[in-house]
């Protein structure tokens, strides 16, 4: 039920976006973004929309980050609210691949309309070479199945039977699988050589679990 959390108009708006923005990029908007989505001179109103929204216990802001916004709780009573169960496989290799394993840990239960997808999985993320683009090692990548991404979209791909989360950039003769982190090299598949890749699906967000994740809270970051 919306107003739940006693927010006003405007913070449930700013809230509504927040959830936007982590469903179409997988991490939180800064406050200067909040502040130019709803035309705002400067953050200082964002500002205290955000610390009385934390005072009501929808969101924990992370000091020091510039997309500190953690959202802790749904502003919808779970009984109104459609939920999405999806299920949990295994584990993803954010560093090098790890073997793919494509058995179901558990099945999480998540607002419907949280993340965008027709046919959605989550993967535990290992390793730290995406940790740029806001994916650390401990999080629940969430991938909507399909079998081709747009360049430069972040994908799981299955390489070699080992299934690995990279930023897929397409070239002429090759394919790059970019990590977010400076310590990591490329890896580059020519369409000639003798791997196998596959395409496992698009990232479309993630949960980090930490605090641990409770099946009628939305841990988002």
């Amino acid at each position: 039920m919306m107003g739940q959390k006693n927010l006003t108009p405007r913070q449930e708006e700013i809230f509504g976006f927040i959830q936007e923005y982590l469903n179409g990029k997988g991490v939180p908007p800064t406050q200067k973004e909040i502040a130019e989505r709803f035309n705002l001179k400067g953050t200082y109103g964002v500002r205290q929309h955000l610390r009385l929204m934390e005072k009501k216990g929808v969101i924990r802001l992370v000091r020091g980050k510039a997309r500190g916004i953690r959202v802790t709780s749904s502003i919808f009573h779970e009984s109104d609210q459609a939920i999405r169960k999806i299920p949990l496989l295994g584990r993803i290799a954010a560093g090098r691949p790890l073997l793919a394993v494509e058995e179901v840990e558990e099945v999480l239960n998540i607002g419907a309309d949280v993340f965008r997808g027709q046919n959605l999985f989550a993967l535990r993320v290992q390793g730290d070479s995406m940790i740029n683009a806001g994916i650390k090692a401990g999080d629940i990548a969430i991938i909507n199945q399909q079998p081709e991404v747009q360049n430069g979209e972040i994908a799981a791909v299955i390489l070699d039977d080992e299934a690995t989360l990279k930023r897929v950039m397409l070239d002429r003769d090759r394919i790059f699988l970019k990590a977010e982190n400076d310590l990591y090299q490329d890896i580059i598949v020519f369409p000639d050589s003798n791997q196998r890749l596959h395409i496992a699906g698009k990232f479309v967000g993630l949960i980090r679990r930490n605090p641990p994740l409770l099946s009628n809270l939305n841990m988002l970051s």
